[in-house]
């Protein structure tokens, strides 16, 4: 099952609860992160390099949880008006082979 959390869905989540609750929730969770930094398995950023920018993987795992950040730049863009950095997440529990796109 993938479970696609997009603008809408993130809407619809905010629109439900305290947005000071929603941010202390996240605060929580990444202070509780770094406090256990040493426990993931990090692997450098892996870039591509052309003449109009970069595209950039971010992998990280803790044994339980791998994801990855996916990451574009392409600075030319808004004389398309265009977006000049997307992005898009992925995590996946390995122990349930549970997939999310952020």
């Amino acid at each position: 099952m993938v479970k696609y959390v997009g603008t809408r869905e993130l809407q619809s989540f905010l629109a439900t609860r305290p947005l000071e609750q929603v941010i202390e929730g996240l605060a929580a969770t990444i202070k509780a992160d770094y406090l256990r930094w040493q426990q993931f398995d990090k692997t450098a950023r892996l870039a591509s390099h052309s003449a109009v920018g970069v595209i950039e993987l971010m992998p990280i795992s803790d044994g339980r949880l791998y994801s990855f950040k996916y990451v574009n730049g392409h600075p030319r863009n808004t004389s398309h008006g265009l977006l000049t950095v997307t992005a898009f997440g992925v995590l996946a529990d390995t122990s349930a082979a549970v997939i999310r796109v952020c």
